[in-house]
């Protein structure tokens, strides 16, 4: 009986194999043979054998066909027959070895690789494995490097080679540790990475990392070697345990580090995503551990920038790995700041870096999904800024700190969608940090305004200034109405007191407009009976110690601010107002220089981009009077204190008419305002609220205007008269001038600004000190006691400079206070004359200095200088 059987598992076999070594095998019999053996268990033991020799006799005999045929009947006993599979494995295994030995004959590697899948993939424990097995993974890996000349035949055989990469992985997994595989065996995490990088002259299908499927790849004929590679570095990250997972990321960062491959088209993101998406949740906090150590090390700029997009990356919404990584990227800031401010040279690079920090913190705010979630992070970056200042921290390091953490805050704060949590404490305290933050006079400019940008993105969540403007934005029950209810006074306030503030640049105005407007747009009409009288209590207590440029801005704005009421509110009149203002102030040439307002986009736009930074130097000759008192030994004549007179009245009354003329008028835009019936309608005390702050102002005279009084040591010339302090602007040329100008250096004459004037003045008292502090006669106590009443001039309020005279003679004093009173009357006149033909003031100021030349001559025709 068993003779019988027997001669019919051969004669199966027999059936199956080609009748001519180039026919083609007989497949439907081979379902027959594992029948057969299914049927007859202890037949394996006999069949295996039997194939395993046939195999061997052809391939002496160059029959590749056979050796095929033979590789397929055992692909089918291991599949049919997996109960019973240890009967024949190791014939199994040795058929394989011998195929995988071929490197001369590709296609009976594949035909090995395909049947090594099959036997893996019904591997259910480690007992029946074998362990000729361990040395597969050379042949796998040998065939994932293949370089064959043709493409299509190099992709077939590199994806074989990643097929049977991945199924020895998964017996490893069954028969070993896969920490001890990883750390052995480096080799094979880099030629998965490699082939992940695969390239060649045939396009690759277009295959999504998701949606991963290879055999449609393999169905059209073209192998997806990098999708093949993908899949086998994911299935790996789908075994580790928690222990092989910091060995698995430390293999991915050190081939990445060694390879450089950081930097190459976005590489470093797409495997270490294949990882975090793979990896079992319970093992996601260790290799984002893993990963954010790696980050830790030193690397050059452009590694970390690439290290910081690839951490942004693999973090996903949970909030213990989000504060993982952002407790990472601010420490990393923070280390670059400080790189930034002592190596010169790496500052380009560590401003990219940290430029792409902050655009990270934004991106992981984007990935929270939640409200609380997004204020978690931002209160955890006011709390990091808070820690890392200390009282000995250099001020240019607090600066820098601030703008870039407080830049983190408003990128993150721009992915919100709305306010509505249950904890709306975290949203008041974060907001009264930066509040506070905007407050405190040491704050640059820079970090004001990306506070600003902050608020309003509290204000508005998920819209923009321009969709505001536009019109058909509907405020949905978004939880800003409460927190108004809670903030908005304090915010409004500090708009106010912020408007004043000497550091503004154009972006600050901008910005506070912003907020300014948005708050109408929340509030209309309940917003209006606070805004409208804080927004002229500002105009009216504008400083005379602000500069001329800010005031404009300032007015600006405001007249902006009311044009948009009148767009709000559909009212024409008082559109018509305020445009009438707005062209007399350009008639008059009192215009704004560096902000103008677009209607149609509702806000104010920097008019010349090319210079948009306020400066010292652009400011226009204010037409307050800075006048000297002039000391001499006689007094003046009644006729000289009634010229003085006159001079200061029709100064300061010009200067009255013309800042009156320009203002807008509360009463008047109340009066308008009252006109208007949804706002009457909803306060019928309309009138008296907006009148409310005219009672808190600060009672000063616009008209009068401070003339600074400067008393100078008289010459001891003995044909000299005493006279009594005059306000009296001295400003003609001298003859001692000429002699000076020769010792003066040629950086002092090539240009007269108000720097220049300091300069020049600093160089004289030091130089004069030196040459004079052992030479100089004790002068009496009554002179020394004038001496020290000695000023110069205020110049672009940048404090008084004190000009020392104990080391100067008396001649030698007479000819620096002369210079000085040159300089001021050639900046003087060239100002004027740069705006004269616009502006009729000025010619007016002309006429008067004129007059007080002519006034003050004496006979030689000279004017009097002490």
């Amino acid at each position: 009986m068993a003779f019988g059987k027997t001669k019919k598992y051969k004669k199966i076999v027999k059936t199956i194999f080609p009748s001519q070594p180039n026919g083609e095998m007989q497949l439907g019999n081979i379902s027959k043979l594992t029948y057969f053996c299914e049927m007859n268990p202890e037949q394996l033991q006999k069949v295996g054998p039997y194939i395993e020799n046939k195999a061997q006799n052809n391939l002496n005999k160059k029959r590749l066909s056979y050796v095929e045929t033979c590789a397929a009947i055992i692909r089918e006993l291991i599949i049919g027959c997996r109960n019973h599979l240890s009967l024949f494995s190791g014939n199994a295994t040795r058929l394989m070895k011998l195929l995988l030995n071929q490197n001369e004959h590709p296609h009976l590697q594949i035909e090995a690789t395909e049947t090594f899948i099959r036997f893996a993939s019904v591997q259910d424990d480690a007992s029946q494995i074998p362990p000729e097995i361990d040395e597969f993974i050379k042949y796998f890996i040998n065939m994932a490097k293949n370089m064959n000349t043709d493409d299509s035949t190099r992709r077939k055989i590199r994806g074989e080679g990643l097929k049977g990469v991945t199924a020895y992985v998964s017996i490893s997994h069954l028969v070993d540790d896969l920490d001890t595989f990883i750390t052995k065996h480096t080799d094979i995490i880099y030629t998965i990475l490699d082939n992940m990088q695969y390239k060649d002259q045939i396009p690759s299908p277009n295959i999504s990392d998701r949606n991963l499927n290879v055999d449609d790849s393999l169905e059209s004929g073209i192998t997806n070697v990098r999708a093949l590679a993908t899949e086998c570095l994911r299935d790996l990250a789908r075994r580790v345990d928690n222990i092989t997972v910091d060995s698995l990321v430390t293999t991915v960062v050190n081939y990445l580090d060694s390879h450089q491959k950081w930097n190459v088209e976005t590489f470093s993101v797409h495997a270490l995503t294949s990882i975090s998406q793979s990896i079992k949740p319970q093992h996601y906090t260790i290799m984002l551990t893993s990963f954010l150590r790696h980050l830790e090390l030193d690397h050059s700029p452009s590694v970390t920038k690439e290290i910081v997009r690839t951490a942004v990356s693999i973090v996903n919404d949970s909030t213990a790995s989000i504060n993982m990584v952002i407790t990472s990227l601010l420490k990393l800031l923070i280390r670059s700041l400080e790189i930034s401010t002592k190596h010169l040279p790496d500052v380009d690079e560590q401003l990219k870096l940290q430029n792409s920090i902050i655009d990270s913190i934004g991106a992981i705010g984007k990935k929270s999904k939640t409200t609380p979630k997004k204020f978690e992070i931002m209160n955890q970056i006011m709390n990091t800024l808070r820690d890392i200042i200390k009282p000995n921290t250099q001020q240019n390091l607090i600066d820098l700190f601030s703008v870039n953490l407080i830049q983190c805050v408003a990128q993150v704060s721009s992915n919100l969608n709305d306010l509505i949590s249950p904890n709306p404490m975290a949203i008041n305290e974060l907001t009264r940090k930066l509040i506070d933050l905007s407050n405190e006079p040491s704050t640059n400019n820079n970090t004001r305004k990306f506070i600003q940008e902050t608020i309003q993105s509290f204000l508005i969540p998920g819209i923009k200034f321009d969709q505001l403007i536009q019109g058909g934005v509907i405020f949905s029950n978004d939880g800003v109405e409460e927190y108004l209810n809670n903030n908005s006074a304090m915010i409004r306030n500090s708009i106010i007191n912020e408007f004043a503030n000497k550091t503004n640049q154009p972006e600050n105005i901008i910005a506070l407009y912003k907020t300014l407007v948005i708050l109408l747009f929340r509030g209309r009409g309940k917003e209006l009976q606070y805004s409208i009288p804080m927004i002229f209590q500002l105009q009216n207590q504008q400083s005379p110690n602000l500069p001329l440029r800010l005031n404009r801005s300032i007015n600006l704005a405001i007249a902006s601010y009311l044009l948009l009421v009148s767009k709000l509110f559909k009212w024409q009149e008082l559109e018509n107002y305020i445009s009438t203002s707005l062209n007399q102030r350009f008639t008059n040439n009192n215009q704004c220089r560096y902000l103008t307002f677009d209607f149609n986009r509702g806000g104010l736009v920097i008019s010349n981009t090319q210079k948009h930074l306020y400066s010292d130097l652009d400011q226009e000759i204010v037409t307050t009077l800075t006048t000297t008192t002039v000391i001499s030994p006689n007094s003046v004549t009644k006729t000289t204190e009634s010229v003085t007179e006159t001079i200061e009245t029709i100064t300061t009354t010009s200067t009255s008419s013309t800042i009156s003329s320009e203002l807008i008028d509360q009463d008047r835009v109340i009066e308008i305002l009252c006109q208007v019936p949804t706002l009457t309608g909803d306060f019928p005390d309309l009138k008296k609220l907006l009148s409310g702050a005219k009672e808190s102002e600060i009672n000063r005279n616009n008209d009068t205007f401070t003339i600074i009084t400067t008393t100078a040591p008289s010459s001891a010339s003995e044909d000299s008269i005493d006279t009594p302090p005059m306000k009296l602007p001295v400003l003609a040329k001298s003859r001692e001038s000429i002699v000076l100008s020769t010792s003066i250096p040629n950086h002092f004459q090539k240009s007269l600004n108000f720097d220049s004037f300091k300069q020049f003045v600093n160089y004289f008292d030091e130089s004069n000190q030196n040459s004079n502090s052992n030479t100089t006669p004790q002068q009496p106590s009554s002179q020394q006691n004038q001496n020290s009443n000695l000023q110069v001039p205020q110049q672009n309020q940048q404090g008084s400079t004190n000009g020392s005279t104990n080391g100067f003679g008396k001649g030698e004093r007479n000819n620096i206070s002369t210079a000085l009173f040159d300089l001021n009357y050639e900046l003087t006149c060239s100002k004027i004359s740069e705006t004269q033909h616009t502006n009729k003031e000025y010619l007016d100021l002309m006429e008067i200095l004129t007059a007080s030349e002519q006034t003050f001559k004496t006979d030689d025709d000279h004017p009097i200088f002490v």
